[in-house]
């Protein structure tokens, strides 16, 4: 029974977003994000969604899209990674 765990990917988050913030504050955890990613070929950040938060981590996501661009770096659903 345990062997059948051992095929489950498994990752350690990185950066949390914390939409409960300013945005600036958000946009310096996905620099800090990115910098991981270049450094490690992923990153993994997780953050608010809906009400607690969620519209402030978009908004600085949002604003960083062209940044990371320029970096090369993508945005993917973790279950993304193991492909």
């Amino acid at each position: 029974m345990q062997d059948a765990f051992n095929d489950i990917p498994c990752y350690e988050r990185n950066i949390f977003l914390d939409g409960q913030k300013p945005k600036e504050h958000v946009i310096k955890k996905l620099r800090e994000a990115a910098n991981i990613a270049e450094k490690n070929g992923f990153a993994v950040a997780i953050g608010y969604v809906g009400t607690e938060g969620g519209k402030v981590t978009a908004e600085a996501i949002q604003e960083m899209l062209p940044e990371f661009d320029e970096r090369n770096i993508q945005l993917v659903f973790i279950s993304e990674l193991d492909e």
